[in-house]
């Protein structure tokens, strides 16, 4: 029996992207027919279907995630996700009145009327070999609540940190 390495497809998702799951039959000669009576007679072998598209998608989706952050209260990480190893860049402040969470603070913060300095802020920076293959680690970090961010979040986070 086939093992999921990722996740199995919501029914939402899988509503969404029901086109894509024809073609994916389609393309191992499985007609709409002959689904029907996989459904009904062999459950397994559909489930197992069902399984490696959802691998497919799954596949898909991380190999076009290149950054992404975790936001705590006190502190902010934001990966650049590479082929080989992840890039780390990590901001962890000591003042309990600004927030990683609240848009305004991270604006002051942007904008310059907020410095670092004032936040007795620490930056760590890091790579980091992955411990398993690239999109099974970028999938973990996913549930364990980091977002993906835009190559322009990441770098004008960089930048941030550099002055």
């Amino acid at each position: 029996m086939y093992q999921v390495k990722y996740r199995l497809l919501t029914e939402e998702e899988q509503n969404h992207l029901s086109q894509e799951f024809i073609h994916y039959l389609a393309s191992n000669s499985i007609t709409g027919e002959d689904w029907e009576s996989i459904k009904q007679k062999k459950p397994e072998e559909a489930q197992e279907h069902f399984a490696i598209f959802s691998d497919m998608v799954m596949e898909g989706a991380i190999d076009s995630i290149h950054y992404i952050e975790l936001k705590k209260e006190d502190s902010i990480q934001i990966m650049a996700c590479l082929k080989e190893e992840a890039k780390i860049v990590q901001l962890d402040i000591k003042d309990q009145k600004f927030s990683f969470l609240v848009a305004k603070d991270i604006e002051s913060l942007a904008k310059g009327s907020i410095q670092l300095n004032d936040l007795e802020a620490k930056i760590f920076s890091s790579d980091l070999k992955y411990p398993t293959e690239r999109n099974l680690f970028i999938f973990s970090m996913l549930k364990q609540g980091y977002q993906p961010v835009s190559k322009e979040y990441w770098n004008n986070f960089s930048s941030l940190i550099k002055k």
